[in-house]
């Protein structure tokens, strides 16, 4: 038995390379992303489960204009914080002296 094994040669298995463990964390990286893109919210589970219900039109139709409000205030919030940053970064830096001039 021992000699069978001996005699049959050994399989070699691929020596695991750094650009195969790079193409690895790519590809997870991307998969992660599909995933968080394809899973929709509670709330619009919720609302498409109420699309099937009859007399429930109302109820989405004001869900809907709650939720175009909340993200244009949202919006409108990251507006002025993306202001505010850019004025206080202007604020920050000291204005450049002039050059003096050469000496005669």
């Amino acid at each position: 038995m021992q000699q069978q094994l001996r005699s049959e040669p050994a399989v070699k298995k691929r020596a695991k390379t750094v650009y195969a463990q790079r193409n690895l964390g790519t590809i997870r990286e991307r998969k992660k992303e599909k995933k968080q893109e394809a899973q929709p919210g509670n709330a619009e589970i919720i609302l498409r489960i109420l699309r099937m219900r009859p007399g429930t039109s109302e109820f989405i139709k004001q869900q809907l204009d709650f939720q175009a409000s909340a993200q244009a205030e949202q919006e409108k919030k990251a507006t002025t914080r993306r202001a505010k940053a850019s004025k206080n970064r202007g604020s920050k830096l000291s204005p450049i002296p002039p050059v003096p001039a050469l000496p005669s």
